[in-house]
């Protein structure tokens, strides 16, 4: 998915299915460089919007499966009531982040190394 950008001709074009940048960073959390990041690394894929000088949107469903496959660091210390010993106990489990803070300043996690599914 790195690198994807979608085509809106592919697909007919519902306003009420995309967000703007704006409504991407409140539904994600994160600060506009984060979202740009996202989108530039491919991890959110951007639509150009068919009417004039509305700019890119991204798609809903993105945004979504974007929040279902990923937590951020400050999303999982909320969650998981995380304080002081975060490192810690994410380090006991072996997790590491699949974005890391150094590629855009937030590390962020796949829900399913943080939260394994118990197949017994």
């Amino acid at each position: 998915m790195r690198g994807a950008k979608r085509d809106w001709s592919a697909t007919p074009y519902l306003a009420k299915d995309y967000l703007t940048p704006d409504e991407a960073l409140k539904r994600t959390g994160f600060t506009t460089s984060v979202v740009e990041r996202l989108i530039s690394e491919g991890y959110l894929a951007e639509t150009i919007a068919p009417v004039n000088n509305t700019g890119f949107r991204i798609h809903a469903r993105e945004v979504v499966r974007f929040q279902r496959e990923y937590i951020s660091e400050p999303e999982l210390r909320r969650v998981r009531k995380y304080r002081f010993a975060f490192e810690t106990e994410i380090r006991k489990r072996g997790v590491v982040p699949a974005i890391k803070s150094a590629d855009i300043s937030l590390n962020i996690y796949r829900r399913q190394d943080v939260f394994p599914v118990d197949l017994n």
